[in-house]
């Protein structure tokens, strides 16, 4: 059939190449996507799946908060906040948890920084884990990825950035990666500790604070409105937490009709838990003129028991289920110090809470069961 178009030997026998390498790259092409995946995925995760924040985790992060406060920082100043690896491992691990089940591991050497980190694909029934490695290193303070390796497939350094772009909008943090780039203005690593200078920008932060929370400002609001609405009928101002919950959940179930039950029921949470905590709920909803009455509710007849329970949930319903387990022990374990002493129903309280919370944003289902 060849020899009829072409009546030249040389575009003849070229052809007939072309058709070949044309059918090979046919049959070559799943099989190479097949290995890469098979060599991309492992039967056994790199990093711990379980790694929690502890009560001295919590004590650190403190501790860094207290002599790195940018509150009284004038916009646009300049500033150095150094932290550990484990500092890094904990801040990463949480923002993991919020988009996939996973974990990362972290080590500072004096040229580099190598993070590792695992997810798990519960789906996939054999070597079901995807083991990430990147190695960070800065030249003239600016951080650059160097060295990326999925399971067992490196990735070009001209592929690394790449890719980190696009795992980036691909969950949805596009935004935010490009917000923390922008304030971080050089690097510098050390065995064991990273330097970081940034340029302090306070709204850029707080917009990068509520795209990570991923809570809806309108129900935010919404929720605000109806806690002064019972209040103003009489209600919430005392008398038990359970009867807040059922009015509260209520205005959540209707609003879940047409939205997203998880994100009414963070918001709803996050919403009481900032008022238990005796904090000004105007700041989180600044748009409010007026502010709740103090919180005065119980759980089995103790005030104390209602505002652990409210304020462990609404941890959760901001952050995940293992840091408000660590807040709750470490404020006992300080309180044990020379504070109000040790409690074991506290935690209790506590656990119930972080439990409860929790329940009520795991799922869309478990959402709409609560």
């Amino acid at each position: 059939m060849l020899d009829r178009y072409c009546g030249d030997p040389v575009q003849l026998v070229l052809m007939r190449f072309v058709l070949r390498l044309f059918l090979l790259l046919l049959i070559l092409l799943p099989l190479t996507l097949a290995a890469l995946v098979w060599f991309s995925l492992s039967s056994r995760p790199d990093v711990a799946l379980h790694l929690e924040a502890s009560p001295q985790d919590i004590e650190r992060a403190k501790q860094v908060l207290a002599l790195n406060d940018p509150r009284e920082f004038p916009s646009g100043s300049e500033h150095t906040v150094r932290m550990t690896e484990r500092d890094i491992a904990v801040s990463l691990n949480y923002l993991v948890r919020k988009l996939v089940r996973g974990a990362v591991r972290v080590r500072a050497q004096a040229n580099h920084l190598e993070i590792a980190g695992t997810v798990d694909l519960p789906r996939i029934p054999v070597r079901p884990y995807l083991n990430l490695v990147a190695r960070i290193e800065t030249r003239d303070g600016v951080p650059r990825v160097s060295q990326l390796r999925v399971g067992s497939v490196p990735v070009p350094v001209f592929l690394a950035a790449w890719a980190i772009e696009q795992v980036a909008e691909q969950v949805r943090l596009t935004q935010e990666y490009r917000l923390v780039s922008n304030m971080i203005q050089q690097l510098e690593l050390r065995n064991g500790e990273v330097s970081v200078r940034y340029r302090w920008q306070p709204d850029t932060l707080r917009t990068l604070g509520t795209q990570l929370a991923g809570i809806d400002s309108a129900a935010l609001a919404a929720y605000h409105t109806q806690l002064l609405t019972l209040q103003a009928d009489g209600k919430a101002r005392a008398g038990s937490v359970t009867d807040l919950l059922r009015s509260m959940f209520a205005l959540a179930q209707q609003r879940s009709a047409a939205g997203d039950p998880v994100a009414e029921n963070r918001a709803l949470l996050l919403v009481l838990g900032v008022w238990a905590s005796e904090r000004d709920l105007r700041k989180l909803v600044p748009q409010a003129q007026d502010k709740p009455a103090r919180f005065a509710l119980s759980l089995r007849q103790r005030r104390d028991f209602g505002q652990h329970f409210l304020v462990s949930a609404g941890i959760v319903a901001a952050s995940e289920t293992s840091l408000s387990s660590a807040i709750g022990i470490y404020k006992e374990v300080s309180d044990s110090r020379g504070g109000s002493g040790f409690s074991f129903t506290d935690i209790a309280a506590d656990r119930a809470g972080t439990r409860f919370g929790k329940f009520a944003t795991e799922s869309a289902d478990s959402a709409r069961r609560i």
